[in-house]
């Protein structure tokens, strides 16, 4: 028994398609960077791994990225038939089309994620919570919003220029 067609089949690809290949070169890159600058110690030197952070420095960059690819794909399939020709420059882009609130609001669920696991890890520690590590709460809130805005940004161009 043979199976056959009677039309072609076209094939559309989705703007969706390499958003979890591009967030995870993301993820890793900038995991074992951020591993390398918050546990140098342990990394170059003689203490411990603590694994769980390791594992959110892997793990957080990856969501984030997939997060604003899909956002920024999103808004620019919903702007594009309202856009004759593309013509914005990447700073415009960035600061418009609604992507630093969208990176805002995302860096702060993603922060707040990370605060919490890191207070009850330090808790759980040491009993106290003063040995909390603050730069890395910092570095926590600060760099999904930057890389939500970069990777919102990237994926709205790259869209619109496909489809317009």
């Amino acid at each position: 028994m043979t199976l056959t067609f009677d039309h072609q089949i076209n094939l559309i690809p989705s703007p969706f398609t390499g958003v979890r290949k591009r967030a995870a070169v993301v993820a890793l890159v900038l995991g074992c960077t951020l591993t390398a600058i918050n546990q140098s110690e342990a990394v170059f030197g003689s203490q411990n791994i603590r694994y769980l952070p390791m594992a959110l420095n892997f793990i957080i960059p990856f969501i984030v990225v997939v997060i604003s690819q899909i956002l920024g794909i999103r808004k620019a399939l919903s702007d594009a038939p309202k856009v004759g020709g593309f013509l914005e420059n990447p700073l415009q882009t960035a600061f418009r089309h609604g992507i630093p609130i969208r990176a805002l609001l995302l860096g702060l669920f993603a922060g707040s994620l990370n605060a919490v696991i890191a207070s009850v890890l330090a808790y759980l520690t040491d009993g106290t919570l003063t040995n909390l590590p603050v730069a890395a709460l910092a570095q926590a809130f600060i760099l999904p919003v930057v890389f939500g805005i970069l990777s919102q940004t990237i994926s709205y161009r790259r869209t619109m220029t496909v489809n317009t």
